[in-house]
C-alpha cells in the first residue's frame, strides 16, 4: 500500500475525533436510557418521514446520523471505524472545516433522500446511524483517490475503483 496509510490506520484528525467521542457518548446515553425508559432517543432524535412531514421535527435530517443500534454493536463500530479509516484522510486532505461541511451535508442527504422517497410512495421505518455520511465518505475517497489500493477485511488487497 502506497502513501497514505504508513501503519496500521491513519492519524486521528480533529474533527474526526469529535465526531467518534460524540458518537461514542451519544450511544452510551442510548444504552443507559434502553434500560430504563425505553428507546425515547430515537423516536424524537431518529429520522422518521412522518414526524418530519406532520410535526416539523426537521433536526431528525441531522440528529438520526448520531444514534445507533443498542441491540446490534457492530452498527456503531462499523460506523466509527469507517469514520476514522476515511474521514482522517479525508479531513488531512481537504481540512477540518471543509470535512465537517462535507460530513454533516453527507449525513443530511443520507436522510433527506429517504424523506422524498417516503413522501412518494417508498415507506420506510425510523432511521439511525451515521452510515449516510460514511457513503459520502466513501465516495469522496474514490473519486479522489481512484487507484488507491485498500486491504478489505483486513486480507484481500482490492482497488477502492473496483469495490466501490
Amino acid at each position: 500500500m502506497t502513501g497514505i496509510y504508513n501503519r496500521i490506520g491513519p492519524e486521528l484528525t480533529p474533527v474526526v475525533r469529535t465526531l467518534l467521542i460524540l458518537n461514542g457518548s451519544i450511544f452510551a446515553v442510548q444504552l443507559l436510557l434502553s434500560w430504563t425508559v425505553g428507546d425515547y432517543l430515537t423516536l424524537y432524535f431518529g429520522m422518521t418521514s412522518d414526524m418530519i412531514t406532520h410535526r416539523f421535527f426537521i433536526w431528525q435530517f441531522l440528529t438520526y446520523a448520531f444514534l445507533h443500534s443498542v441491540q446490534n454493536f457492530f452498527h456503531i463500530l462499523f460506523n466509527m471505524f469507517s469514520l476514522w479509516m476515511f474521514g482522517s484522510v479525508l479531513e488531512s486532505y481537504w481540512g477540518s472545516r471543509n470535512f465537517l461541511k462535507f460530513y454533516l451535508f453527507s449525513c443530511f442527504m443520507g436522510g433527506f433522500f429517504p424523506w422524498i422517497l417516503h413522501n412518494v410512495g417508498f415507506h420506510q421505518g425510523t432511521i439511525i446511524g451515521a452510515s449516510g455520511g460514511i457513503y459520502g465518505l466513501l465516495i469522496a475517497f474514490a473519486l479522489i483517490w481512484p487507484n488507491q489500493e485498500l486491504l478489505f477485511m483486513g486480507f484481500f488487497l482490492l482497488k477502492q475503483s473496483i469495490w466501490l
